[in-house]
């Protein structure tokens, strides 16, 4: 009997987290299991997928083809002269973007929960999650309603946007440690 009230009871939490919205968490909680698999997993300083920092803008091309767009389209807390060539994925959006057309400064994925961090840290997670996981952010770029939450010496950051239920992110970026000042202002 004693056990299948645990049984009873485990199924409850289950369903309870199964029922929450996607992308909702619970502080410390990620929204998804962080069992995700080498090939989707997001590796501060290293990748997102198969698609690393050392691959450049060549191998991209010969990974995913042709970019959809080439732009510079810099927001708010972006230094300039960095262009964003974008990729459509099968759900959302890789961007590499280059000060030279050669080399990625950093890979920004936005759109796709499908990747997710070994602390199962993604597109979808919110702010209280990615604290949780990552501890105090080394930066924290802020327009109201957007932030970006930047953790310099893991070289990952997190792009927010506000929603009813607090900061969810909608872009996570991967660059090489030490290196986000190149890219940020703040």
């Amino acid at each position: 009997m004693r056990l299948v009230r645990e049984v009873v009871a485990a199924l409850l939490v289950a369903a309870a987290f199964a029922a929450a919205a996607p992308g909702v968490g619970v502080a410390g909680a990620p929204p998804y299991p962080p069992d995700v698999g080498p090939p989707l997993q997001i590796i501060p300083g290293v990748r997102i997928g198969p698609y690393s920092l050392t691959t450049g803008l060549a191998g991209l091309r010969r990974l995913l083809g042709s970019p959809a767009a080439a732009s510079p389209r810099p927001m708010f807390d972006q230094r300039p002269g960095m262009t964003g060539y974008v990729w459509r994925l099968p759900a959302g959006t890789l961007t590499a973007w280059s000060a030279n057309g050669r080399t990625i400064g950093y890979l920004e994925l936005r759109d796709n929960r499908t990747y997710r961090t070994v602390k199962g840290i993604g597109v979808g997670s919110n702010s209280m999650d990615v604290q949780a996981a990552y501890g105090a952010p080394t930066a924290r770029t802020a327009i109201p309603g957007a932030s970006r939450y930047v953790y310099n010496a893991l070289g990952l950051a997190v792009f927010t946007q506000g929603t009813s239920t607090g900061f969810m992110i909608v872009g996570v970026d991967v660059f090489r440690p030490g290196t986000a000042g190149n890219f940020w202002k703040f």
